[in-house]
């Protein structure tokens, strides 16, 4: 997880879990295990998850959030929280 989430989930209150460790490959269990998996820019994890796990490449909600190279922290993290409170309001 990116210092710049981090902070913007500290300054609300939300202490998130395993912020430390690095990032790890996933297996297919991993996606067998999760409810929901979000691939937050399309355009660079779908090819990825099509190639490795084409099983599972329609189960994931692909969104479309650009990284830091192309959308400052400022942009992408609220368009973040934007998609994560349409998706909880969708679970309900």
């Amino acid at each position: 997880m990116s210092q710049f989430t981090r902070e913007a989930l500290e300054a609300k209150g939300i202490v998130a879990e395993g912020v430390l460790r690095d990032p790890r490959p996933c297996s297919l269990a991993d996606f067998d295990q999760a409810r929901i998996v979000i691939a937050l820019k399309e355009a660079e994890h779908r090819p990825l998850i099509e190639q490795r796990f084409p099983e599972v490449a329609n189960r994931i909600l692909y969104w479309h959030v650009d990284d830091i190279d192309f959308a400052p922290p400022s942009t992408a993290l609220p368009m973040i929280e934007h998609l994560v409170r349409e998706l909880i309001s969708g679970l309900k």
